[in-house]
């Protein structure tokens, strides 16, 4: 027998279990130091990577590797990249602090007053970059990509003499007006459209289709519609009159078609209606397609508001959903006297 390898594997053994006992199991404290990668990108000629590390708490970075220089950019607080189709530029939100987010919700801040976030645009061959502050959303088209549209809202001075006398005491005479602009990526020229809330993009990059709201104050005014931008000719073409709340904007893939849902109906209606428009360039301004009395609708049925709008590949058929129509709310009965229902998990 042989007792040198016995004694041999004993102290091993002996060694190995001190070493064991000394692991001590993982806590909090260790979970909060983790990170994950999330969006990762890789660009179509393989050029480019991106992706971001995100802690458990705090504020993320987005990271961009080029396949020909050594190192990686990182970029604080970014997210939602996307290349443009030349792989020139990168289009990126950037978050608000996470502790300037926080605090905001400690204080219990509105939202139309919590810190927004900002849109930075990277030149990816100059390593140059520029950013746009409190960007609400912003688009790229699906082929082309010379130009990002995007909405920001911006601080317009009141300059009537009753706006100024009915402005709070402390406060700035300033409010909170919605733009929309077409950023040129090459050269950085910017057009800018007020009183925007919703747009979309051609998937050619020819046309970007917007909804425009009426001056709060001015009660004449006739600027409410639909508009659709054509980027070569440099002009807005009114397609669709009148006040009311325009979504869904949608193109065929030839970019020749659009529809879109519009509810006309005033702010104070008790009952609110979903109709459906159409337009192509042959017309003047876009057309009533579908609505709760065409044929074909069920009876209390319209378009949906809520549905998804999409055209066939060769854009022959147009697809929509219908939805009943919603009750009128009974306002006999003041809010204290509805019921309430409280559900926890």
């Amino acid at each position: 027998m042989n007792y040198s390898k016995i004694i041999l594997l004993g102290i091993s053994s002996c060694l190995m279990f001190p070493a064991l006992a000394q692991k001590r199991p993982l806590n909090h404290n260790d979970y909060d130091g983790w990170q994950h990668i999330s969006n990762l990108q890789i660009s179509p000629t393989g050029n480019f990577i991106s992706y971001n590390t995100d802690p458990q708490e705090g504020d993320s970075k987005l990271v961009i590797k080029d396949k020909a220089k050594s190192g990686e950019k990182v970029i604080a607080r970014a997210y939602n990249a996307q290349l443009s189709s030349k792989e020139d530029f990168l289009i990126a939100s950037i978050k608000a602090p996470f502790l300037d987010s926080r605090k905001a919700k400690i204080k219990k801040v509105k939202a139309e007053d919590m810190p927004k976030d900002s849109l930075l645009v990277y030149a990816l061959q100059m390593d140059k970059s520029y950013s746009f502050a409190n960007v609400t959303s912003w688009q790229l088209a699906q082929q082309g990509n010379a130009y990002v549209a995007f909405l920001s809202d911006i601080n317009a001075k009141v300059d009537s003499a009753k706006d100024s006398k009915d402005a709070p005491q402390g406060k700035s005479n300033s409010k909170q007006l919605s733009v929309l602009h077409l950023l040129h990526l090459a050269t950085g020229d910017t057009l800018q459209f007020p009183n925007v809330d919703s747009y979309a993009w051609s998937p050619n990059e020819q046309f970007l289709v917007y909804a425009k709201k009426n001056n709060d104050k001015d009660s004449l005014a006739q600027d409410a519609g639909v508009y659709l931008y054509d980027v070569n000719l440099k002009s807005s073409k009114k397609i669709s009159h009148g006040k009311a709340v325009y979504k869904s904007f949608t193109f065929d893939d030839q970019s020749a078609q659009l529809s879109f849902l519009a509810d006309k109906t005033s702010e104070k209606a008790l009952q609110k209606t979903s109709n459906l428009y159409h337009y192509t360039a042959n017309q003047d301004t876009a057309r009533l397609m579908v609505s709760k009395s065409t044929a074909g609708i069920p009876n209390k049925w319209q378009p949906s508001g809520d549905g998804k709008i999409f055209y066939s590949a060769t854009g022959s058929t147009l697809y929509f959903g219908i939805a009943p129509i919603p009750k009128v709310r009974d306002t006999s009965l003041v809010d204290f006297e509805h019921a309430q229902v409280d559900v926890w998990h």
